[in-house]
């Protein structure tokens, strides 16, 4: 599984020269975004906005166009893939959808469990099995060859794996955990500075409100020790499952994301850098009057993608004719919504339906499918979901009952997720002004039965000779996630860099998912300065 690397040269940037001149005001990781720690790998992509090198840009709103004609953005539909359906032979259970890749082993794994873990392992991600580790010896009874851990006394919830890239800890693997029940109380009696301490004097057994947060941690994904310094609750919410994370390449932030409380589902975000000093959590994602009717969102797994980060809200319709029976609805259909961001901290959803479709009735997914985990392979993206066949809080069929869930897959073309499409024939749409520091740049589109032409022009909209739709080479029945942008009497735009461009396309019977070349979109502040020849800002507000 090939990633590719990126330049790392970052700051203010000289048009003329095209070299870095200055430090950057972006918060950015000084850790190399491309390491793996020990081989490990969830298959994502970095890329850093401030920085020079090849960047892709996707589409999921018309701002990077200045003028479209006869053009729609459309959100893509996942293809299912039925062969890489599983359901843990041992639990019943759908596994976990959350994978990685283990370069040393050449094999796809997935760690999952609510109060014991299990591992399950592939070699090409689809086709799944329990792991042979029959030699491990959990805590407690050994429950079945794959089973490598048990949590003591109960446990509320867990969150899905955490694979950190930095492990400054020397811990790659990180779950965090809800804990409540007679440890927790044990633990508050016995330490007089422990958050629940006082309440032990009032109450001579465990409360229901009485919540432990922290972590598990590992170095190999098989022996785990509990951290409970990783507190990343801090007292402050006190959320149900489920929980996720993920890196933050931009501020160098480890980020969890979690609800308000109990019951409360909206997503909230809180980071830490360490573990144990963590973030105020604030709101990232609340359901709104665009939403149409009632809908909860249960929580949201966010991955990195280049220089973006791509979201699932989990969108939870609990509305009920009868009136709510409980304090809070539990009951109804669940889906995920693509939801995109530049930083990993603001979000918005592009068209706030379901990104994957549910299944025929009577099928696993036809009421439920939760989007757990993404793999970016080089030319395809894998999402993996946990799918039911009845919908949240209500009963499942007795014929169903052994195997109500599963682990499904569904995939799309590299950059697939939103793409530009004609409304009828022909269409076509040219971009704000931009510049680019490099000469390659590729167009990901498929035209296996049209056409995508493609013209450069300058910021005032002016064709520039010898880069226009007449000269191009144009992508003609056929399909690339990566084809480059030619002309007649230019195999680049090597004349052009440095200098404010706007591209151009014209298409039909074609889609077109992305562009990657090393570009900044500029302002009109830009655009005079590098007409004096002057230096401009490019480390802010990617796009």
């Amino acid at each position: 599984m090939k990633r590719r690397r990126f330049l790392q040269s970052i700051g203010t940037v000289s048009v003329a020269s095209l070299t870095a001149v200055d430090q950057t005001a972006w918060s950015v990781s000084e850790e190399n975004p491309e390491s793996d720690w020990q081989g490990l790998d969830f298959q994502s992509t970095r890329e850093f906005p401030g920085r020079r090198g090849p960047k892709t840009m996707l589409f999921w709103d018309y701002w990077k166009i200045h003028h479209k004609d006869n053009v729609e953005l459309v959100q893509a539909v996942p293809e299912l893939v039925p062969e890489a359906t599983y359901i843990d032979p041992y639990t019943q259970s759908p596994g976990a959808g959350r994978v990685f890749y283990d370069k040393a082993a050449g094999k796809w794994k997935k760690i999952w469990g609510t109060a014991d873990y299990y591992v399950a392992e592939s070699d090409d991600g689809i086709r799944w099995r329990p792991s042979d580790l029959s030699h491990i010896k959990p805590r407690g009874r050994k429950k079945s060859p794959h089973h490598v851990y048990s949590i003591a006394d109960d446990v509320d919830s867990i969150g899905w794996l955490y694979l950190d890239p930095i492990a400054a800890d020397g811990f790659p693997f990180k779950i965090p955990v809800v804990q409540k029940g007679s440890i927790v109380y044990n633990r508050a009696k016995s330490n007089p500075q422990h958050r629940w301490h006082e309440l032990t004097k009032r109450f001579d057994k465990p409360r229901l409100h009485m919540f432990d947060h922290f972590m598990m941690v590992s170095k190999d994904g098989i022996q785990w020790e509990e951290r409970t310094n990783y507190d990343w609750g801090q007292g402050r919410i006190v959320p149900e499952e489920p929980h996720f994370m993920f890196y933050n390449h931009l501020t160098g932030e480890h980020s969890l994301i979690c609800r308000p409380g109990l019951g409360d589902r909206r997503v909230c975000l809180t980071t830490t850098r360490d573990f144990i000093n963590w973030s105020e959590p604030r709101l990232v994602q609340a359901p709104d009057l665009l939403d149409g009717d009632i809908v909860e969102f249960y929580t949201m797994p966010t991955f990195a993608y280049g220089q973006y980060f791509v979201g699932f809200v989990w969108g939870s319709y609990f509305s009920t004719s009868e009136g709510p029976d409980y304090g809070v609805l539990h009951k109804g259909p669940q889906s995920s919504q693509l939801a995109m961001s530049l930083d990993g901290q603001y979000f918005v959803r592009p068209v706030r339906r379901n990104f994957v479709e549910f299944t025929e009735p009577g099928t696993i997914g036809c009421h439920s499918i939760r989007i757990e985990g993404m793999a970016v392979l080089d030319d395809e993206i894998r999402f993996y979901s946990e799918g039911g066949v009845s919908a949240h809080g209500t009963p499942v069929p007795e014929s169903m009952k052994k195997t109500p869930k599963a682990c499904l897959m569904h995939r799309l073309r590299r950059d697939g997720f939103m793409y530009f499409q004609s409304k009828g024939y022909k269409a076509e749409f040219t971009t704000r002004p931009l510049v680019f520091f490099e000469p390659t740049v590729t167009i990901n589109a498929q035209a296996i039965t049209g056409e995508v032409q493609f013209e450069i022009r300058d910021d005032k909209n002016r064709p520039i000779e010898g880069f226009t739709f007449a000269d191009c080479q144009p992508l003609k029945f056929s399909d690339s996630i990566a084809f480059p942008l030619k002309w007649s009497n230019h195999s680049s735009i090597a004349e052009l860099v440095g200098k404010c461009v706007r591209i151009a396309i014209r298409f039909h019977n074609a889609r077109i998912y992305s562009f990657r070349g090393d570009y900044h979109f500029v302002d009109a502040f830009d655009i005079r300065r590098i007409d004096d020849g002057l230096n401009i800002d490019t480390t802010r507000f990617g796009a």
